[in-house]
Parts: structure tokens; sequence; C-alpha cells
């Protein structure tokens, strides 16, 4: 089953609107729903609780830092719960969970749809019902734009008898990185394998400079440049290793 909760419009207080719709049919009344970003936890807000709770909390968890981490936690959990309440107040809309309940939930996809970044950079992966947990756990959920215009015309000069494509893997912290094999083999076995016209070519080293000059070097051959970030928890230059560019 597939329901999509659709931004709306806005409130006077410039409060996102949304419907509920299941296949051609929709709720009659938006529903406001309140920004997460809104909420307050002490002196800063639930965004910047998070960036710390994600990316510096767990260096040192210790038990003055756990109570303020089971606070953003908490917070982020009741926003959750409360966005869900909110989406599917509707009769109709209740309705329709049920059904996807009853189907099991994991056959339903929830696609948050709308053009505004700010709305699609909410953590909708936090919905929580109550007798379900985290949707997330339990079925899909995607974002995606309203207003998805036509793609680009390719260029005539680009060659037509293959698809090239330039790979770009993040190596920022050197030997102490995945391998760029690791990363860029199984592709390019998968298109070995397929026997599709596709050229894959790995950019050494990933760096601007070297970008620039191999665009420079061919122009007009490449359909495609992929570029494969990466990230993890620790940084392995606190070990030791030099911290280069962001392309390195």
């Amino acid at each position: 089953m597939l329901l999509q909760s659709r931004h709306a419009g806005t409130t006077e207080d410039v409060q996102p609107l949304f419907v509920v719709i299941n296949d051609r049919k929709q709720t009659k009344t938006p529903v406001p729903i309140a920004s997460p970003w809104e909420i307050m936890i002490g002196t800063q807000s639930l965004r910047q609780g998070l960036q710390w709770y994600l990316e510096k909390y767990l260096e040192l968890p210790i038990d003055n830092f756990r109570k303020r981490a089971e606070e953003i936690l908490a917070a982020l959990s009741q926003w959750g719960q409360d966005c869900l309440r909110d989406l599917f107040a509707d009769e109709h809309a209740r309705g329709w969970y049920r059904d996807a309940q009853m189907e099991n939930l994991s056959n339903l996809q929830l696609e948050v749809v709308s053009d505004d970044a700010e709305v699609l950079s909410w953590p909708w992966e936090v919905l929580e019902s109550r007798d379900d947990g985290l949707l997330a756990q339990q079925c899909r959920i995607e974002r995606r734009l309203e207003d998805i215009g036509d793609a680009r015309s390719q260029p005539e000069k680009l060659p037509q008898e293959q698809l090239n494509i330039l790979y770009i893997i993040a190596r920022p912290y050197g030997d102490y990185d995945v391998g760029f094999q690791t990363l860029a083999r199984p592709l390019i076995d998968f298109v070995n394998k397929s026997g599709w016209p596709v050229n894959i070519d790995v950019l050494r080293p990933p760096t601007f400079d070297q970008l620039r000059a191999v665009l420079e070097e061919k122009p007009d051959f490449y359909h495609i440049v992929h570029f494969d970030g990466h990230g993890g928890f620790d940084d392995p230059c606190r070990h030791g290793s030099k911290r280069l560019s962001p392309l390195e």
C-alpha cells in the first residue's frame, strides 16, 4: 500500500500543512505539523542537540552527557509520536493506516512529498506509533519532490555508443580509509558481466585538481560523474594519519 504525506501549503504563521493521500483519495482538511527544529531542549534547538548527539556524544558517553542524550532522544520520540498522530487524525487516514496494519506494515510505503528542502530534512524516520513502534523499522519511508521537472536533454556532443562514468571515491583518511577497489570492483564486475556498453573510469587520486584535469582533458566525454562519499564514527586522524582535502 502506498500512502503519501503531501505538503499542501502553510498556515498564517507559516506552519506546514499536510494531507494524506491514498490512491486518488485524500483527507479533506490539511493538518499543521510543527517543525521538529523549533523544539528547544534547554538553550539549544533539537537540531543542535541531534548534531551533538551524533557527532560528539559517543566520544564521551559519561553520566552528565547521558542525561542530555536521553532528553534529546525523548524529544525526538515525542515529535515522532505527535507527528504520526496528527497526520492520521482524520478518520479516513486512520482507516487507511488500519488497512495497512491488517495487510502487514512491511508492505506499506509512506512517501513524504514536498518541494521544501526544510520539510524534507525533517527526521521522518522517527514517526512512531504506540502500537507499532518506529514506523521506519516496519515499513518504507521515502522522500519525494512534488514538482519533478523533465531531465535535461543530453548534449549532442556526448558519445552515443557507450555510457561513460567518472567514479570518484572519497579517501579522506588515506591508509586508514576503505580501499577504493573495495567500492569500485563490485560495480565494474557487474557492468562487465552484464555486457552493457558502459565505461567506468576511477579518478585517481580523487582530488579537485585531478578532477579538473580529467574533465579538461576529456571534454564532452562523461555522461555521469558519481561521487561515492562515506562516513564513520571516530576520527582516524587522531591516531596519526594525515588530514587531507575533502576529495582526497
